[in-house]
């Protein structure tokens, strides 16, 4: 059997499409997502190498509310990884959830270049290329079409992928900040995240109810502001190959370009 074959998300950098994630559908229709992660993950124990990043999305039909978990595991080095969930219940009989938001590193190396097979599906999460700027994005998914019209509002890219029991919509927009090789990576967790594999699923997980239109609009502004504030702060410690660092004149334009976007 053949691997079956994978939906693309990417980005146009130099007129190539680099890539920012993929999405293999299983035959019951969950979601398999593995992203093109970075290369460390930092902590207050400091930077530790990633192997890999996933995250699965799947319906809960043994649930009497009938519910939607989000799973995510980090793979890192020293044979240590960290593992967390998002329960959501239908609102109004819908479901719609944020996986996770995103800055995007300097994309102008070969690790992002995109290499699909002939049965994959590509799809652009933007109409403009990147270019030296620094990228962001938001996926959610959901059960329904979310009316683009009130995504709109945000001056973000909105562009939808279907699935079998899942729609996936990505909002995406441009700092004209230079992309450097750090990004920031942002999460909704409902439950603990656990750093031992062998440890139990937990048993009193938090379940929320679905995003509804508007507070898909409401978080992706409010994480549009904090990536903004993460990569104003990955700037301000940036220390380029001959040791200088970036003056406070070149600091202030970096803090007044990330008080607005462009569209992707």
């Amino acid at each position: 059997m053949g691997t079956k074959p994978k939906t693309r998300f990417t980005v146009i950098v130099g007129e190539q499409p680099h890539e920012l994630f993929s999405i293999r559908e299983r035959t019951n229709g969950d979601l398999l997502i593995t992203r093109r992660h970075g290369s460390h993950f930092e902590s207050v124990e400091g930077p530790t190498r990633i192997l890999g990043q996933r995250l699965s999305v799947h319906r809960s039909l043994l649930s009497a509310s009938g519910g939607y978990t989000i799973k995510q595991t980090l793979l890192l080095a020293g044979d240590r990884q960290l593992d967390g969930a998002q329960f959501r219940c239908p609102s109004l009989g819908r479901f719609a959830a944020v996986m996770f938001s995103a800055t995007c590193p300097d994309l102008r190396n070969g690790k992002y270049l995109m290499k699909a097979r002939n049965k994959d599906r590509v799809t652009s999460i933007g109409e403009r290329g990147v270019g030296n700027d620094t990228a962001f994005y938001h996926v959610i998914v959901s059960d329904y079409p979310i009316s683009p019209e009130i995504l709109g509002t945000t001056r973000m890219t909105v562009r939808t992928t279907i699935f079998k029991h899942f729609i996936i919509t990505t909002m995406a927009g441009a700092f004209a900040v230079p992309a450097i090789p750090q990004c920031d990576l942002l999460h909704l967790f409902t439950s603990r995240i656990r750093s031992d594999p062998n440890e139990p699923p937990e048993q009193l997980a938090v379940r929320l109810e679905s995003f509804s239109p508007q507070d898909i609009v409401d978080y992706a502004k409010l994480a549009t502001t904090m990536l903004a504030n993460g990569t104003y702060l990955r700037h301000h410690r940036l220390v380029f190959d001959n040791g200088e660092r970036l003056t406070p004149e070149q600091l202030h334009v970096v803090e007044r370009e990330l008080t607005r976007y462009r569209a992707l």
